[in-house]
């Protein structure tokens, strides 16, 4: 089974690749070689397999500097560092909008440069219509591009659209089920909208894709998504703590934190194991977790105080963090505040 899906995955993304590389003229071998692997740590997600990625694409636009899939790859892993606070703002902004300019010099009917495009509209700039036009014009383009439905996947998820954004997710399995990165996506989207049995399956399968992978383990800009979710909505709060805690150990967790865990969660509950949490988080990520995940924790720890303080602050720098807010599951309990109500507001997403 395996077998068939990456064989017609490959199917797919050749048939549209092709095209792709022929009206771009000649294209190094040893660049495109390079080009290939990057886009394959691309989905990982992992902050090491991204550095490693842009690496790559460097070398590949070293060796053909007029190479367009090179420069607007390198937009898109670019960005997920800016996100995941793996390099400063404005310094990988402006990487990530030199890479675009030089893609859309280069051809400007690439699909990949639009996708990329949606990405900075979409997550840096918060401009929602800007983002669903380069989004959507990517998959007009680039219709067998997995990348480019993952992230208008992302701008539907971002402006609430919950079931059209699990299609697109779905588009994209269609072209690589091996995706941990849409599998995961998905489950999300299945979350948000109370779909537990269907967000089961797709969490199921993105931790047999890859166990490591940042959404599930909480290493980015959120708490850790899975299938605890799940299992605490249909009322098994023991065996979603069972679960976070195999989630502990596989962030690195030393066994008295884990210790910790369990005895935080026996005396207080998930509020209770969730503040134990927070300490964890903190010595894990050197005494710099990234913000969003703490104001994440703390709502979910249930200390609203500071969540809010934390959301406020980071709107007040239009971080890219935030983009989610509407339907990060962590956050349920603030949407009716006030305060929460006034963020929203001021983000401006589209009414429709």
């Amino acid at each position: 089974e395996i077998a068939r899906a990456i064989a017609g995955a490959l199917a797919l993304r050749m048939s549209g690749a092709s095209d792709s590389v022929r009206a771009r003229g000649r294209v190094d071998p040893e660049a495109y070689d390079l080009y290939l692997h990057a886009l394959a740590l691309r989905s990982q997600l992992r902050p090491d397999a991204m550095r490693r990625a842009s690496e790559l694409l460097d070398r590949a636009i070293e060796r053909q500097p007029d190479f367009a899939l090179a420069w607007a790859a390198k937009a898109s892993v670019v960005g997920p560092l800016v996100y995941f606070g793996q390099v400063p703002a404005q310094q990988g902004l402006a990487v990530m909008r030199n890479a675009i300019d030089r893609a859309f010099v280069l051809d400007p009917g690439s699909g990949q440069a639009y996708t990329a495009r949606g990405m900075l509209q979409l997550f840096f700039e918060w401009d929602w219509a800007g983002a669903e036009r380069s989004l959507r014009e990517a998959t007009v383009l680039s219709p067998n591009d997995p990348h480019a439905w993952h992230h208008l996947g992302n701008y539907l998820r971002a402006t609430n659209h919950l079931d059209e954004a699990a299609a697109a997710r779905l588009r994209g399995l269609a072209l690589d089920p091996l995706d941990a990165r849409l599998q995961n996506s998905l489950g999300e989207e299945y979350l948000a909208a109370g779909r537990f049995t269907e967000a089961r399956v797709a969490f199921e399968r993105g931790t047999q894709l890859d166990p490591l992978h940042p959404i599930q383990l909480g290493l980015g800009p959120s708490a850790p998504h899975g299938v605890w979710n799940v299992l605490l909505a249909q009322g098994r709060e023991a065996d979603a703590e069972a679960e976070l805690l195999r989630v502990a150990a596989l962030r690195g967790a030393r066994a008295d934190e884990v210790q910790a865990l369990r005895a935080a969660y026996a005396r207080a509950g998930m509020r209770g194991f969730w503040r134990r949490w927070l300490v964890m988080d903190e010595r894990q990520s050197n005494g710099h977790p990234d913000s969003m995940r703490i104001a994440t924790l703390s709502a979910l720890a249930g200390d609203s105080t500071r969540a809010l303080d934390i959301l406020e602050r980071l709107f007040a720098s239009r971080s890219s963090g935030i983009v989610f807010l509407r339907s990060e599951p962590s956050l349920a309990g603030l949407r009716t505040h006030p305060r929460f109500i006034r963020i929203v507001e001021g983000m401006h997403f589209p009414a429709r």
